[in-house]
């Protein structure tokens, strides 16, 4: 029996807003006789309250026909448990279920959940049932969104029974991994310092004084800061204070205030006044770069305030609470991390890649949520942020708290899964369960991945996104303060090989102060804005080859389309090689050069970059967006972007299949080299080369070392064989690595 077997009014008609229930009850009871389904019920999300409703319920043996029955108050007496409905989202529901006796299928128009349908049989569900819960629910989700009609509208009506998410339970997206227990803070109260400072009785001369002695105190506390290159952070610290250290300075900021001071204002009025104007000024300047300048601004503010009071600026109040944020600035989560913050929560915002990379690098728990709710959570409430499930709980029960492994007396703590110990080693000589040899490479965005990486024994840096420090700075960076940053870099990485890529700016990493295109991923980005800006780009390769000087250094491009960007970007390097060789500067005089596979031209292109490269790296992020057509950082379309896509895997394939002999030369960075099913397919096609974020070092290692080289490649092949992202989806939901006990 086949879905078209359902009368075709059973679906259509639920255009009608009248006729949805019964027509929704004639569905499931359809189903439940197509299928030999025990029981089948359809549940309906409403997405602003998060409550699952179950709309449908048909129960009773295949050969009652369309019976149905009411819905029942206790549906754990007829098999549909609805607690677990309760326990996480409707993803993690529908994943919860892929077959056997319960089957659980999404309702989902392919940019959001509608909801679920469920089914219990007393026996296995066979493949052709799962096909038609499968296809019942993509219908029930075409005729809803065609028809326009919303969730919210759909559940007007109170229905018999329903089920509700726990009310303090908040989800989302985490941009980052790792979990908190700790109070709550708004953003705003942290930073705002319009609030009415005390009055202090003292002279003229006396303020002066004071104010003199709290700018000179936060001149050292900035000095202090970045000087401090034992600091994991030192590049991060030294960019983002580095700024702030030259506003202090200028005579124009503080000479300002210190006119309003010997006009009669107490110093910390005089602070305020200022702030608040460089702020309104900044602010109301169409350039987005210097209007984000008013958050260093606040900033100083802050550190000169607290200086007059004789406070301590640099004990930060969001020191062990989970802080909620608006509109995140990569420099705002520097300071909260800085500021020893539990873990953060974005409100209201898509989360850019290179926030999320951040939010990853800083070790800090990052959850992004549309849900209002989280802007009204009280200062001080105690929240469980768990940014691995996308979920934040609002007065978590103990039980719950002691169930995430938190002391529920201790508020405060993070679980996080990249914290390392140990002394840098060599390359840990990784090995597949025969013996062949593979190299574990590190993603590197600051200074604290690399060590990190080589504190867990990664045999390099495989890329370095040189475009961080350009981004935390919200400007453009002198050679001197790249070649500092780059240096450190390599130095990190004693003895082993670093790849340094140019920058990519541009798409979702669009740099604060560039003019705003209509389509920044298909813009000038990448290659494209290094060779549109020659200056730039000679400053960041001349930094790169002395950063590199007697090290075995990698430069590579991102964003190639093809072997013309590769051949100007080359001549630009050989022209900085002859440069530093006449003036006298210490130069690596060597380097390797190297081009990112991110475009479907550049794939048309392999054999052409190949032959011209000394080393080629597939991008798989940006690949996967551009061969899918799918926004990547789009929240609403994460679950069109796969990197087992058969698509994906075929062009994977083709681009191994024409390195050929030189596969030696060819690696994968993207973060699909940390998927526990991309892993064995990169090694089955003799792609030996990945490098992944430091926290995932020890799961690759784990996953490849379960695996022959024989294995992974009958694995490749298999996987290459399926045609239709569907049987992939089946497929992959109930493989089992080899030796897994999953």
């Amino acid at each position: 029996m086949t879905l078209e077997q359902i009368p075709a009014p059973s679906i259509q008609s639920l255009q009608e807003r009248d006729c949805l229930a019964d027509d929704l009850v004639s569905v499931v009871s359809h189903i439940r006789s197509l299928t030999g389904a025990s029981e089948v019920a359809v549940y309906l999300a409403d997405p602003s309250t998060r409550r699952l409703t179950l709309r449908a319920w048909s129960a009773g043996s295949h050969d009652d026909g369309e019976g149905s029955a009411p819905v029942p108050n206790d549906l754990t007496e007829h098999g549909i448990d609805g607690t677990v409905l309760s326990v996480g989202t409707l993803r993690d529901f529908v994943h919860a279920a892929p077959g056997g006796q319960r089957l659980a299928k999404p309702i989902h128009d392919g940019t959001s959940w509608i909801g679920a349908i469920v089914g219990v049989a007393d026996v296995v569900f066979s493949d052709d049932a799962s096909r038609i819960f499968l296809e019942a629910g993509a219908e029930l989700a075409q005729v809803l969104s065609e028809a326009n009609v919303r969730v919210s509208q759909l559940l007007v009506e109170e229905p018999e029974s329903s089920l509700e998410l726990p009310s303090e339970a908040i989800y989302g997206h985490g941009a980052s991994e790792g979990k908190a227990y700790a109070p709550a803070l708004l953003y705003d109260s942290v930073l705002s310092r319009d609030a009415p400072v005390a009055k202090v009785e003292e002279s003229r001369e006396e303020a002066i004084r004071r104010l003199d002695a709290a700018i000179e105190a936060t001149r050292r506390q900035l000095e202090r800061l970045i000087s401090d290159t034992f600091n994991e952070l030192y590049d991060v610290i030294s960019l983002l204070f580095t700024t702030h250290l030259i506003m202090l300075t200028d005579e124009a900021f503080s000479g300002e205030i210190r006119a309003l001071v010997e006009a009669g204002q107490t110093p910390e009025d005089a602070v305020q006044s200022v702030v608040a104007s460089y702020v309104r000024t900044f602010r109301n300047l169409r350039e987005a770069r210097l209007a984000e300048k008013a958050q260093d601004v606040r900033d100083i503010g802050y550190r000169l305030i607290a200086n007059l009071r004789r406070e301590e600026p640099d004990a930060q109040d969001f020191a062990g609470r989970v802080v909620l944020v608006e509109d995140v600035l990569p420099s705002d989560l520097i300071r909260l991390a800085l500021g020893h913050a539990a873990g953060v929560v974005i409100l209201g915002a898509e989360v850019t890649a290179h926030i999320s990379i951040l939010a990853q690098s800083l070790s800090l728990p990052v959850l992004m949520t549309s849900d209002r709710r989280a802007g009204e959570i009280v200062d001080n409430t105690l929240v469980l942020l768990d940014a691995d499930g996308g979920r934040l709980f609002i007065s978590p029960a103990d039980e719950q708290v002691s169930g995430f492994g938190f002391d529920t007396t201790a508020p405060g703590a993070v679980t996080l899964r990249d914290r390392v110990s140990g002394e840098t080693g060599r390359c840990a000589g990784y090995q597949m369960a025969d013996g062949t040899p593979f190299a574990l490479f590190a993603n590197v965005n600051l200074l604290s991945d690399a060590r990190r990486g080589a504190a867990l024994n990664a045999c390099g840096i495989g890329l370095y996104r040189s475009e961080f420090p350009f981004i935390i700075r919200n400007d453009f960076i002198n050679e001197e303060e790249q070649y500092r940053i780059y240096r450190a870099i390599v130095q990190a990485m004693p003895g082993k090989p670093v790849t340094l890529r140019t920058m990519d700016i541009g798409g979702d990493k669009l740099m604060a102060g560039r003019e705003e295109e209509r389509n920044p991923f298909l813009g000038v980005r990448g290659i494209r804005f290094s060779l549109a800006n020659r200056d730039l780009f000679t400053r960041q390769i001349r930094a790169m080859l002395r950063a590199g000087a007697g090290a075995d250094l990698g430069i590579m491009f991102p964003m190639v389309s093809g072997l013309d960007e590769v051949e100007l970007a080359a001549e630009e390097v050989h022209a900085c090689l002859e440069a530093l060789q006449r003036e006298g500067i210490e130069h690596n005089h060597s380097p390797r050069i190297g081009a990112m596979v991110e475009l479907p031209s550049a794939v048309i292109s392999i054999e052409e970059l190949r032959d011209h490269t000394d080393f080629l790296s597939i991008g798989t992020n940006d690949l996967i967006m551009y061969l899918l057509a799918v926004d990547r950082t789009n929240e609403r379309l994460s679950q069109l972007y796969r990197s087992h896509h058969p698509v994906v895997l075929r062009t994977v394939a083709n681009i191994a299949r024409t390195v050929g002999p030189d596969l030696s030369t060819l690696s994968v960075c993207g973060e699909s080299a940390a998927d526990p099913i991309m892993i064995p397919f990169y090694l089955g096609l003799g792609i030996t080369n990945l490098s992944v974020a430091p926290r995932h070092l020890d799961t690759v290692a784990s996953v490849a070392a379960r695996y022959t080289r024989e294995g992974a490649s009958s694995f490749a092949e298999h996987l290459l064989s399926i045609r239709n992202l569907r049987d992939m989806d089946e497929f992959i939901s109930t493989y089992h690595h080899p030796g897994s006990t999953l």
